[in-house]
């Protein structure tokens, strides 16, 4: 199991959609790296989800993460110290985005 540091800033969301599928993110220490932490919802009555998208503040795409029954999702996004806001956006099979989610947090290290 990894070793989370208490040495993370995270902020509430600052922007979020209709919560239909996005529930959380938070980014933390995890070993060495920082980490996204990102949970959906746990209701079967959400809308189909494909995978979600994730893009930094200037909007250029980092990653999108192919979506399995899974509620919860890990990506390293890199090492500590590391600092910025994330959009996350949920994507269903017709390329459509339906839900979606900002952060900023601030992972410091030791």
């Amino acid at each position: 199991m990894p070793v989370l540091s208490p040495l993370t800033v995270q902020q509430p969301p600052l922007e979020h959609g209709d919560g239909d599928v996005l529930q959380q993110a938070s980014a933390m220490i995890s070993d060495e790296s920082v980490v996204l932490l990102i949970s959906l919802q746990e209701s079967g009555d959400t809308l189909p989800i494909e995978s979600i998208l994730l893009k930094n503040s200037e909007g250029d795409l980092l990653s999108e993460i192919p979506t399995t029954d899974a509620r919860e999702y890990r990506i390293a996004i890199g090492s500590p110290p590391h600092h910025g806001r994330l959009t996350l956006l949920a994507e269903n099979d017709q390329g459509d985005e339906f839900d979606s989610m900002e952060i900023e947090y601030h992972c410091i290290g030791e």
